[in-house]
């Protein structure tokens, strides 16, 4: 079983973007919590903990609501700049038996491809 994000595609350049733009939209000037490399240690976990920790006064209500903004403004980037790790497609051919992915995303956002609008 593999991980899709970060360890089959490098998505980062999507879900950080889409993560800047919404936080840029709530209200956040640029900073610490826009910069790139600070938005990528937040990979893999739940939207919320990057949203409470740049918006700590912000209740559940308007933490679903970033999270809601985000899962849209992720699905209109459409992908366009998600890529998979150099030799992900030959080191799969070569293992042998059964494989899957595994990932938090929910089912809307993992099937639509870039093609997709």
């Amino acid at each position: 079983m593999f991980d899709i994000d970060g360890t089959l595609l490098d998505s980062a350049q999507d879900i950080c973007g889409a993560v800047q733009q919404v936080i840029s939209e709530a209200g956040c000037p640029p900073s610490r919590a826009t910069d790139f490399d600070y938005l990528k240690s937040f990979i893999g976990l739940h939207l919320n903990a990057c949203f409470s920790e740049v918006f700590p006064s912000f209740n559940q209500e308007q933490r679903d609501k970033l999270v809601a903004d985000y899962r849209s403004t992720y699905l209109g980037r459409r992908h366009l700049q998600t890529r998979l790790y150099p030799g992900v497609t030959e080191g799969l051919a070569q293992l042998g038996g059964r494989k899957s992915t595994a990932t938090t995303k929910g089912t809307p956002t993992v099937t639509r491809r870039p093609s997709q609008k």
